[in-house]
């Protein structure tokens, strides 16, 4: 069950400094308890997942706030 609350900005940071996309979601969900990664895969289709890499940190915490965002709204169903 996913733990929400846990998400903190020392954990956001952590997950922006990582420029691998697949490593960065996986070490997030792992710390947050969240099991399945189709809210995930909904948000960073259609480009983002590409962007990433070279996103500066600025367009990564903008894109982690509709992850995060989308996963809270998934969880509230």
């Amino acid at each position: 069950m996913a733990r929400l609350s846990r998400i903190t900005k020392k954990l956001v940071k952590a997950t922006v400094a990582t420029d691998d996309l697949t490593d960065a979601l996986f070490t997030f969900q792992n710390a947050v308890g969240i099991s399945a990664g189709d809210v995930a895969g909904r948000v960073f289709a259609f480009g983002w997942d590409e962007e990433w890499p070279a996103a500066s940190p600025e367009r990564r915490h903008e894109m982690m706030r509709h992850y995060i965002a989308a996963e809270r709204h998934d969880a509230a169903r």
